[in-house]
């Protein structure tokens, strides 16, 4: 699982093992135990992207699976199409990949999902394909 000290280890790696697809606001949930997340998610009073981009990693496997549940939602599908396919990719328990990497000497492990042929470690970031060493689908 990717932590804070991942990602902050990671931040001077970008340009070499992440693309950029596009940027997602800061979030501002707070985990575990606390739905209002979801309830914002739900009510569409949070960004699709920046909850695909900061708030998946906080998620127990339940709040996943109700995240997941809401968004196939016909009704949310509707209201949220154009960042749909972005999200039900995140929250898609088949869709979850563990993802080995070498850089610089060192090998780093992600938990990505698969999106548009790429390996996203959130909406924003993608593993450089030319870094990648082994992936694993998780269960």
């Amino acid at each position: 699982m990717i932590n804070a000290e991942m990602l902050a280890t990671t931040a001077a790696m970008k340009p070499a093992i992440f693309g950029r697809s596009f940027t997602a606001e800061p979030s501002s949930f707070t985990f575990p135990g606390d739905h209002s997340s979801l309830a914002a998610l739900r009510e569409g009073r949070r960004s699709l992207a920046s909850f695909v981009e900061n708030d998946y990693h906080l998620l127990t496997p339940q709040e996943r699976m109700i995240a997941f549940e809401i968004i196939s939602d016909p009704s949310f599908i509707k209201k949220h199409a154009e960042d749909y396919l972005l999200l039900k990719a995140r929250f898609n328990p088949a869709n979850q990949y563990r993802v080995k990497t070498f850089y610089q000497g060192k090998e780093n492990v992600y938990q990505c999902f698969s999106f548009e042929g790429k390996f996203f470690t959130g909406a924003a970031l993608f593993l450089n394909e030319s870094k990648i060493t082994e992936v694993e689908r998780i269960a």
